[in-house]
């Protein structure tokens, strides 16, 4: 195996990591919503494809779906192919809506990743105003390629170093 494969394959395995580091504090936090089933908090890591995700996706029930791009995402970033977190999918179910639990999911995750090097966030499929309300109440902001579309397929936020 040459060394850039070498390299890359540590790369992939450190952000396989850093996923392993969220999965425990985001099962901690459903599991104080007697609302949300054992089932629903079964979270699980996919190392192939550096995923974290729920593991089942039915209407109605929480689900979370998010991972790391590896290289990133050019437009959002000063520094070019650093990795990026995306959240890919979270559903509340409608009994807990408006009850904190939304922005503290992504306060953990934010806050895990950011705490070890990843400054880059992105939600994706969002299909509603009702999302796109959420995520900018998290600070997260429309790309100008989305701005003319009704509603945006993908919001993005960086997480910028406190100035020493």
């Amino acid at each position: 195996m040459g060394d850039l494969e070498l390299s890359k394959d540590q790369n992939r395995q450190e952000l396989a990591t850093k996923l392993e580091g969220i999965l425990e504090p985001l099962k901690r936090e459903l599991e104080t919503h007697p609302e949300i089933s054992a089932t629903e908090v079964q979270l699980r890591i996919d190392h192939h494809n550096l995923n974290l995700l729920s593991k089942h996706f039915q209407n109605g029930n929480f689900s979370f779906w998010a991972g790391i791009l590896e290289r990133g995402v050019p437009d959002y970033s000063e520094i070019p192919h650093t990795p990026a977190a995306i959240i890919k999918n979270l559903s509340i179910p409608e009994k807990l809506r408006g009850r904190g639990v939304g922005p503290k999911i992504v306060g953990i995750w934010e806050e895990s990743l950011s705490n070890q090097g990843i400054k880059i966030f992105l939600a994706t499929n969002i299909s509603n105003q009702r999302a796109i309300q959420f995520w900018r109440k998290l600070c997260y902001a429309i790309p100008i390629e989305q701005s003319r579309r009704k509603i945006p397929y993908l919001m993005y936020k960086i997480i910028r170093s406190p100035e020493i």
